[in-house]
């Protein structure tokens, strides 16, 4: 089992909670979508409502057919609500392992971003 399920996050879309589980599966949904995780970082800071719906479904592993009730519910939300709390998300997939290095080391992230 891996350890990078300690990324796991809950994110809030009006009344509904998601758990969004940081895999390879949802890296690679993302970066099918968006173009990897550096536009899906791109996407949250546009506002873009696909692009929420695109990195929720594929952490919380939603189908297709749920994914237009989503996109609703993120607008009705506001989506730069919804969007600031996939930041870790995003941040932690894009290397999960950096809690197991000290800070300074390799490209670990500073302790104040921890």
């Amino acid at each position: 089992m891996s350890d990078t399920l300690r990324g796991t996050t809950v994110v809030k879309v009006g009344d509904r909670e998601l758990t969004l589980k940081p895999t390879l599966g949802a890296v690679r949904k993302i970066e099918a979508v968006l173009g990897g995780l550096v536009p899906a970082f791109q996407a949250l800071g546009k506002g873009s409502v696909d692009g929420v719906v695109c990195i929720i479904a594929a952490g919380a592993e939603l189908k297709a057919e749920q994914l237009d009730k989503l996109a609703e519910q993120v607008f009705q939300a506001g989506v730069q609500d919804v969007a600031f709390q996939l930041i870790p998300y995003v941040s932690f997939l894009l290397k999960p392992s950096y809690k197991d290095e000290e800070p300074g080391e390799g490209n670990a992230l500073p302790a104040a971003a921890l």
